[in-house]
């Protein structure tokens, strides 16, 4: 719904695996070990994150080779009470764990976190970041959120009257999940795929936007949010800093392991000759001089000269030609 252009390149990516970065490995960590914690297959919190990161990191990247895993871990232990709590209070007669969840037709399908069904139904969708800012809820959380509670009374036949985000940084965050709301959301969803499926093989519509970028996969490859930076509609990529270039010298590896990657950028948030260090090395590797590239969420190490830094788990790059 945010997107059509990143559905598209979804599906065109779909049957190319890739391997997970740690960030979303430890998202998926967090997942599984509340999901180990709710069927009781682990006795409490630490050792519940403990089984899922090694779960996780058996199919490939390993969360806690990521420092910020531990902090993860220590939040889902100081979180974890609440969330026992609010499911306790409402006294389900039933608590779905990781639920498949569909439309009759099977036109739209979600997985839902946890389903509590009762005499207070409710839908409750798991994050590991902030979802809430002074500004209000994240409006894509929101929709989540509303999406779930639709599916759920078409496939459960129970009507959903409160929904909630459980956040490891922020707690439970309330979200109204009127029939009205979720009637709408509903339309909404419908006619995006409707109208997606009617380009269809055309091509699709980018909305891009300094949040909404910042979380896709494609955003390097992408030119609309690079064409928003430039005109002014946009004055960032997602959390960090982004620019497009020109790679100017041989690559060559550090005595920690990782590159300097030197490049005079021509778009982006930034022009001219400028440093990117820690590029890890199976990152690296590929360049060659005179390639265009396109790093994205990158952080700023010194401003006169320019020097960036990668940032594990963050940052993106792209090879254009």
């Amino acid at each position: 719904m945010a997107c059509p252009l990143k559905v598209a390149w979804d599906q065109s990516t779909s049957a190319s695996p890739r391997e997970h970065s740690s960030v979303e490995a430890i998202g998926i960590a967090a997942h599984r070990a509340i999901e180990m914690l709710l069927r009781a297959h682990q006795p409490d919190a630490q050792s519940a994150w403990k089984a899922a990161c090694a779960e996780v990191a058996a199919k490939g990247t390993d969360p806690l080779a990521d420092p910020r895993a531990n902090r993860v871990g220590l939040r889902l232990a100081r979180r974890y009470p609440q969330l026992v709590a609010f499911i306790d209070g409402h006294a389900p007669q039933e608590t779905l764990v990781e639920v498949d969840l569909a439309t009759a037709d099977g036109r739209v399908r979600g997985r839902a976190d946890l389903i509590l069904l009762g005499p207070h139904p409710a839908v409750i969708d798991i994050k590991t970041g902030v979802v809430e800012t002074a500004e209000g809820v994240d409006e894509r959380h929101a929709t989540q959120v509303l999406l779930y509670g639709w599916l759920a009374k078409e496939t459960l036949g129970f009507a959903i009257t409160e929904g909630a985000l459980f956040s490891l940084r922020q707690g439970l965050i309330p979200i109204d999940i009127s029939p009205e709301l979720v009637e709408l959301t509903a339309v909404k969803a419908v006619q995006a795929m409707e109208a997606f499926n009617a380009r269809t093989p055309g091509p699709q519509p980018a909305t891009p936007s300094g949040s909404e970028c910042g979380w896709c996969p494609h955003v390097a490859r992408c030119d609309a949010p690079w064409e928003a930076l430039s005109m002014g509609s946009m004055d960032h990529i997602g959390f960090g800093f982004s620019v497009r270039g020109e790679v100017t010298a041989p690559i060559f590896a550090s005595a920690s392991g990782t590159a300097a990657v030197a490049m005079e950028a021509d778009d982006g948030m930034a022009q001219g000759p400028m440093m990117v260090a820690d590029v890890p090395m199976d990152v690296a590797r590929p360049l060659n001089q005179g390639d265009r590239v396109a790093l994205v969420a990158l952080t700023v190490r010194s401003a006169e000269p320019l020097s960036l830094a990668w940032r594990e788990g963050v940052s993106r790059i792209a090879k254009l030609g």
